[in-house]
Protein backbone atom coordinates (compact mmCIF):
# COMPACT_ATOMS: atom_id res chain seq x y z
CA UNK A 1 0.00 0.00 0.00
CA UNK A 2 1.64 3.36 -0.65
CA UNK A 3 1.60 6.46 1.16
CA UNK A 4 -0.66 8.38 -1.36
CA UNK A 5 -3.64 5.23 -0.88
CA UNK A 6 -6.42 6.22 1.62
CA UNK A 7 -7.94 3.61 3.35
CA UNK A 8 -11.23 3.03 4.44
CA UNK A 9 -10.59 2.91 8.36
CA UNK A 10 -14.07 2.35 9.35
CA UNK A 11 -13.82 -1.17 7.55
CA UNK A 12 -10.65 -1.78 9.56
CA UNK A 13 -12.47 -1.22 13.26
CA UNK A 14 -16.16 -2.72 12.03
CA UNK A 15 -15.00 -5.60 9.85
CA UNK A 16 -11.67 -6.83 11.01
CA UNK A 17 -12.80 -6.68 14.58
CA UNK A 18 -15.97 -8.09 14.35
CA UNK A 19 -14.25 -11.42 12.23
CA UNK A 20 -11.41 -11.71 14.76
CA UNK A 21 -13.92 -11.73 17.54
CA UNK A 22 -16.25 -14.17 15.96
CA UNK A 23 -13.94 -16.43 14.55
CA UNK A 24 -16.29 -17.16 11.94
CA UNK A 25 -17.38 -14.50 8.78
CA UNK A 26 -20.76 -15.84 8.79
CA UNK A 27 -21.37 -15.22 12.54
CA UNK A 28 -19.32 -12.01 12.03
CA UNK A 29 -21.77 -10.82 9.14
CA UNK A 30 -24.82 -11.40 11.34
CA UNK A 31 -23.15 -9.08 14.10
CA UNK A 32 -22.89 -6.20 11.72
CA UNK A 33 -25.87 -7.19 10.75
CA UNK A 34 -25.16 -7.63 6.74
CA UNK A 35 -24.32 -10.93 4.41
CA UNK A 36 -21.22 -13.43 5.08
CA UNK A 37 -20.54 -12.21 0.89
CA UNK A 38 -20.14 -8.63 1.75
CA UNK A 39 -17.68 -9.73 4.79
CA UNK A 40 -15.61 -12.00 3.05
CA UNK A 41 -15.24 -9.50 0.04
CA UNK A 42 -14.37 -6.29 2.70
CA UNK A 43 -11.78 -8.40 4.55
CA UNK A 44 -9.76 -9.68 1.05
CA UNK A 45 -10.04 -5.99 0.16
CA UNK A 46 -8.80 -4.80 3.75
CA UNK A 47 -5.71 -7.35 3.05
CA UNK A 48 -4.86 -6.12 -0.24
CA UNK A 49 -4.49 -2.17 1.58
CA UNK A 50 -2.69 -3.31 4.60
CA UNK A 51 -0.50 -5.72 2.41
CA UNK A 52 -0.36 -9.09 4.34
CA UNK A 53 -3.05 -12.05 5.05
CA UNK A 54 -4.56 -11.11 8.32
CA UNK A 55 -6.74 -14.27 8.64
CA UNK A 56 -6.21 -17.72 7.91
CA UNK A 57 -9.35 -20.35 7.20
CA UNK A 58 -8.82 -23.22 10.06
CA UNK A 59 -12.23 -26.06 10.23
CA UNK A 60 -14.85 -24.28 11.52
CA UNK A 61 -14.22 -21.23 10.76
CA UNK A 62 -10.91 -18.38 10.86
CA UNK A 63 -8.26 -17.32 13.09
CA UNK A 64 -5.55 -14.40 13.00
CA UNK A 65 -2.18 -14.83 11.57
CA UNK A 66 0.54 -13.18 13.19
CA UNK A 67 0.52 -10.25 11.17
CA UNK A 68 -3.42 -10.14 11.81
CA UNK A 69 -2.93 -10.53 15.41
CA UNK A 70 -0.60 -7.21 15.61
CA UNK A 71 -3.12 -5.31 13.19
CA UNK A 72 -6.06 -6.29 15.67
CA UNK A 73 -4.16 -5.45 18.84
CA UNK A 74 -3.40 -2.07 17.18
CA UNK A 75 -6.82 -1.18 15.81
CA UNK A 76 -8.51 -2.26 19.23
CA UNK A 77 -6.13 0.29 20.73
CA UNK A 78 -7.44 3.26 18.28
CA UNK A 79 -11.24 2.20 19.13
CA UNK A 80 -10.17 2.74 23.11
CA UNK A 81 -8.76 5.71 22.03
CA UNK A 82 -11.91 6.89 20.03
CA UNK A 83 -13.95 6.12 22.70
CA UNK A 84 -12.05 7.85 25.38
CA UNK A 85 -12.03 10.91 23.01
CA UNK A 86 -15.94 10.71 23.03
CA UNK A 87 -15.92 10.63 26.70
CA UNK A 88 -13.48 13.13 27.17
CA UNK A 89 -15.13 15.73 24.38
CA UNK A 90 -18.57 14.92 26.23
CA UNK A 91 -17.00 15.79 29.57
CA UNK A 92 -15.58 18.88 28.59
CA UNK A 93 -18.94 20.21 26.65
CA UNK A 94 -21.64 18.80 29.12
CA UNK A 95 -24.63 21.32 29.58
CA UNK A 96 -25.97 20.18 32.86
CA UNK A 97 -27.22 22.64 35.14
CA UNK A 98 -29.97 21.61 36.57
CA UNK A 99 -30.22 17.88 37.34
CA UNK A 100 -27.13 16.30 38.30
CA UNK A 101 -26.74 12.50 39.52
CA UNK A 102 -24.33 11.01 42.31
CA UNK A 103 -23.27 7.98 43.00
CA UNK A 104 -23.10 6.27 46.44
CA UNK A 105 -21.12 3.16 47.41
CA UNK A 106 -23.73 0.77 49.11
CA UNK A 107 -21.14 0.31 51.32
CA UNK A 108 -20.13 3.88 51.92
CA UNK A 109 -20.32 5.86 55.43
CA UNK A 110 -23.53 5.97 56.01
CA UNK A 111 -22.95 9.30 58.53
CA UNK A 112 -21.33 10.71 56.02
CA UNK A 113 -23.64 10.02 53.20
CA UNK A 114 -26.56 11.74 55.56
CA UNK A 115 -24.33 14.89 55.59
CA UNK A 116 -23.44 15.20 52.53
CA UNK A 117 -26.91 14.95 50.86
CA UNK A 118 -28.29 17.27 53.89
CA UNK A 119 -25.54 19.97 53.24
CA UNK A 120 -25.78 19.82 49.21
CA UNK A 121 -29.70 19.87 49.13
CA UNK A 122 -29.28 22.72 51.28
CA UNK A 123 -26.53 24.65 49.57
CA UNK A 124 -27.63 23.69 45.99
CA UNK A 125 -30.79 24.72 46.74
CA UNK A 126 -31.96 25.33 43.20
CA UNK A 127 -30.55 22.07 41.80
CA UNK A 128 -32.33 18.77 41.57
CA UNK A 129 -29.39 16.27 43.13
CA UNK A 130 -30.22 12.15 42.18
CA UNK A 131 -28.50 9.96 44.45
CA UNK A 132 -28.05 6.57 42.81
CA UNK A 133 -26.50 3.74 45.21
CA UNK A 134 -24.24 1.92 42.66
CA UNK A 135 -21.04 -0.12 42.98
CA UNK A 136 -17.43 1.58 43.26
CA UNK A 137 -16.29 -0.22 39.90
CA UNK A 138 -20.10 1.13 38.13
CA UNK A 139 -19.52 4.31 39.16
CA UNK A 140 -15.71 5.06 37.93
CA UNK A 141 -17.05 3.11 34.39
CA UNK A 142 -20.28 5.80 34.42
CA UNK A 143 -18.21 8.49 35.37
CA UNK A 144 -15.91 8.00 32.71
CA UNK A 145 -19.14 7.50 30.13
CA UNK A 146 -20.61 10.59 31.57
CA UNK A 147 -23.35 8.92 32.70
CA UNK A 148 -22.89 9.97 36.27
CA UNK A 149 -21.46 13.48 37.47
CA UNK A 150 -20.29 12.48 40.48
CA UNK A 151 -19.39 9.40 42.74
CA UNK A 152 -18.92 8.92 46.58
CA UNK A 153 -16.73 5.61 46.75
CA UNK A 154 -14.16 4.11 49.37
CA UNK A 155 -10.68 5.13 48.12
CA UNK A 156 -7.82 4.44 46.65
CA UNK A 157 -9.11 4.75 42.81
CA UNK A 158 -6.37 4.66 40.72
CA UNK A 159 -8.04 5.09 37.18
CA UNK A 160 -6.71 7.12 34.56
CA UNK A 161 -9.66 9.99 33.27
CA UNK A 162 -10.71 10.54 36.92
CA UNK A 163 -9.42 12.53 39.77
CA UNK A 164 -9.96 11.90 43.72
CA UNK A 165 -10.49 13.92 46.85
CA UNK A 166 -10.27 12.21 50.34
CA UNK A 167 -13.25 13.33 52.67
CA UNK A 168 -12.89 10.99 55.65
CA UNK A 169 -10.93 8.21 57.02
CA UNK A 170 -12.75 5.82 59.53
CA UNK A 171 -11.52 2.52 61.09
CA UNK A 172 -12.49 -0.94 59.52
CA UNK A 173 -14.09 -2.87 62.19
CA UNK A 174 -13.75 -6.77 63.35
CA UNK A 175 -17.42 -8.63 62.96
CA UNK A 176 -16.93 -11.64 65.57
CA UNK A 177 -19.38 -13.80 67.58
CA UNK A 178 -19.38 -13.69 71.39
CA UNK A 179 -15.59 -15.36 71.99
CA UNK A 180 -14.18 -15.34 69.51
CA UNK A 181 -10.80 -14.48 70.19
CA UNK A 182 -9.38 -12.13 67.59
CA UNK A 183 -11.96 -9.66 69.32
CA UNK A 184 -9.39 -10.13 72.08
CA UNK A 185 -6.30 -10.24 70.44
CA UNK A 186 -3.71 -7.09 71.47
CA UNK A 187 -1.94 -7.98 68.05
CA UNK A 188 -2.84 -9.06 64.50
CA UNK A 189 -0.73 -12.05 63.66
CA UNK A 190 -0.57 -15.80 61.37
CA UNK A 191 -2.03 -17.54 64.56
CA UNK A 192 -4.95 -15.20 64.99
CA UNK A 193 -5.91 -14.20 61.75
CA UNK A 194 -6.10 -17.89 60.30
CA UNK A 195 -7.83 -19.32 63.48
CA UNK A 196 -11.39 -18.96 61.07
CA UNK A 197 -11.85 -18.08 57.40
CA UNK A 198 -11.76 -14.72 57.06
CA UNK A 199 -15.09 -12.77 54.99
CA UNK A 200 -14.52 -9.55 53.23
CA UNK A 201 -16.30 -7.49 50.69
CA UNK A 202 -15.14 -8.37 47.22
CA UNK A 203 -12.72 -6.41 45.80
CA UNK A 204 -13.95 -7.27 42.11
CA UNK A 205 -16.87 -4.16 43.01
CA UNK A 206 -15.30 -2.22 45.97
CA UNK A 207 -11.54 -2.04 44.64
CA UNK A 208 -10.35 -0.39 47.90
CA UNK A 209 -10.66 -3.98 49.45
CA UNK A 210 -6.94 -4.93 47.88
CA UNK A 211 -5.42 -2.47 50.58
CA UNK A 212 -7.60 -4.89 52.58
CA UNK A 213 -5.92 -8.15 51.54
CA UNK A 214 -2.40 -6.51 51.24
CA UNK A 215 -2.62 -5.64 54.67
CA UNK A 216 -3.74 -8.81 56.10
CA UNK A 217 -1.49 -10.93 53.92
CA UNK A 218 1.12 -8.86 55.39
CA UNK A 219 0.21 -9.84 58.73
CA UNK A 220 0.22 -13.63 58.19
CA UNK A 221 -3.24 -14.08 56.49
CA UNK A 222 -3.17 -17.28 54.20
CA UNK A 223 -5.10 -17.00 51.07
CA UNK A 224 -7.05 -19.77 50.76
CA UNK A 225 -8.48 -17.95 54.32
CA UNK A 226 -9.98 -14.95 52.74
CA UNK A 227 -13.45 -15.05 51.38
CA UNK A 228 -15.16 -12.50 49.28
CA UNK A 229 -18.66 -12.03 49.45
CA UNK A 230 -20.73 -8.94 47.46
CA UNK A 231 -22.84 -7.85 50.57
CA UNK A 232 -22.12 -6.65 54.28
CA UNK A 233 -25.88 -8.52 55.17
CA UNK A 234 -23.79 -11.81 53.61
CA UNK A 235 -20.65 -11.38 55.41
CA UNK A 236 -22.45 -11.14 58.93
CA UNK A 237 -24.55 -13.87 58.24
CA UNK A 238 -21.02 -16.00 58.00
CA UNK A 239 -20.27 -14.56 61.08
CA UNK A 240 -23.21 -15.33 62.99
CA UNK A 241 -23.35 -19.22 62.01
CA UNK A 242 -19.59 -19.36 64.07
CA UNK A 243 -17.79 -20.13 61.37
CA UNK A 244 -16.05 -17.13 60.18
CA UNK A 245 -14.94 -13.62 61.20
CA UNK A 246 -15.57 -10.53 58.58
CA UNK A 247 -13.67 -7.45 58.01
CA UNK A 248 -16.34 -4.74 57.59
CA UNK A 249 -16.61 -1.35 57.13
CA UNK A 250 -18.97 0.74 59.81
CA UNK A 251 -21.82 0.74 57.72
CA UNK A 252 -22.36 -2.99 59.69
CA UNK A 253 -22.88 -1.34 63.25
CA UNK A 254 -25.93 -0.22 62.05
CA UNK A 255 -27.35 -3.29 61.16
CA UNK A 256 -28.82 -5.90 64.00
CA UNK A 257 -27.45 -9.04 63.99
CA UNK A 258 -27.46 -10.60 67.43
CA UNK A 259 -24.67 -12.51 68.94
CA UNK A 260 -22.64 -10.09 66.17
CA UNK A 261 -19.45 -8.18 68.39
CA UNK A 262 -17.54 -5.36 66.85
CA UNK A 263 -14.03 -3.80 67.77
CA UNK A 264 -12.10 -1.57 65.75
CA UNK A 265 -9.25 -3.07 63.73
CA UNK A 266 -5.98 -1.83 64.69
CA UNK A 267 -3.56 -0.01 62.13
CA UNK A 268 -6.09 0.10 59.03
CA UNK A 269 -8.61 2.59 58.32
CA UNK A 270 -11.08 2.83 55.69
CA UNK A 271 -10.72 6.14 53.55
CA UNK A 272 -14.41 8.01 52.21
CA UNK A 273 -13.68 10.36 48.81
CA UNK A 274 -15.28 11.87 45.42
CA UNK A 275 -14.64 10.93 42.21
CA UNK A 276 -15.33 12.91 39.31
CA UNK A 277 -14.00 13.30 35.39
CA UNK A 278 -10.50 14.93 35.40
CA UNK A 279 -12.31 16.45 32.11
CA UNK A 280 -15.03 18.04 33.39
CA UNK A 281 -15.85 22.13 32.74
CA UNK A 282 -19.50 22.00 33.90
CA UNK A 283 -19.91 24.56 36.00
CA UNK A 284 -22.59 23.08 38.06
CA UNK A 285 -20.20 19.98 38.88
CA UNK A 286 -17.86 22.53 40.37
CA UNK A 287 -20.42 24.21 42.23
CA UNK A 288 -21.30 20.92 43.59
CA UNK A 289 -17.39 19.80 44.14
CA UNK A 290 -16.94 22.77 46.11
CA UNK A 291 -20.16 21.90 47.88
CA UNK A 292 -18.42 19.19 48.66
CA UNK A 293 -15.04 20.34 49.88
CA UNK A 294 -16.98 22.65 52.27
CA UNK A 295 -19.59 20.53 53.96
CA UNK A 296 -16.55 18.00 54.71
CA UNK A 297 -13.63 20.47 55.49
CA UNK A 298 -13.28 19.66 59.54
CA UNK A 299 -12.99 16.23 58.49
CA UNK A 300 -10.26 17.31 55.78
CA UNK A 301 -8.44 18.90 58.45
CA UNK A 302 -7.85 16.03 60.43
CA UNK A 303 -7.16 14.17 57.71
CA UNK A 304 -4.14 16.81 56.66
CA UNK A 305 -3.27 16.76 60.58
CA UNK A 306 -2.27 13.46 60.00
CA UNK A 307 0.54 13.26 58.06
CA UNK A 308 -2.76 13.02 54.92
CA UNK A 309 -2.80 9.07 55.28
CA UNK A 310 1.05 7.66 55.22
CA UNK A 311 2.31 5.70 53.16
CA UNK A 312 -0.13 4.00 50.20
CA UNK A 313 -2.81 6.79 50.79
CA UNK A 314 -3.96 9.28 48.43
CA UNK A 315 -3.48 12.48 49.05
CA UNK A 316 -6.12 15.23 48.99
CA UNK A 317 -6.38 17.11 46.29
CA UNK A 318 -8.39 20.40 45.10
CA UNK A 319 -11.01 20.19 42.68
Amino acid sequence: MTDAKRVNVDRFLRVVLAVAEARQITLAAERLGTAQPWVSRQIKEVEGEVGVKLFKRIHGGVETTPSGDVFVEEITHAVLHIERSVSRARAASASVTDRLLIGISPTFDPDLSDQLQACLRSTLSGMELAFDSRFVSEQVEDILRTDLHMGLAELPIRTEGLRVSLLRRVPMLIAGGRGEPLLAASTLDAGNLNRKPCVILASQKNPSQERLVAFLRKRGMRAENIREVLTVPEALHHVTRGKAYAVVPPLATRLRYDGVIFRQMNGFHINYGVIFHQDHRNAAIRTLLSAVQQCCSADRTAIQSQGNGGKGQQKTIAC
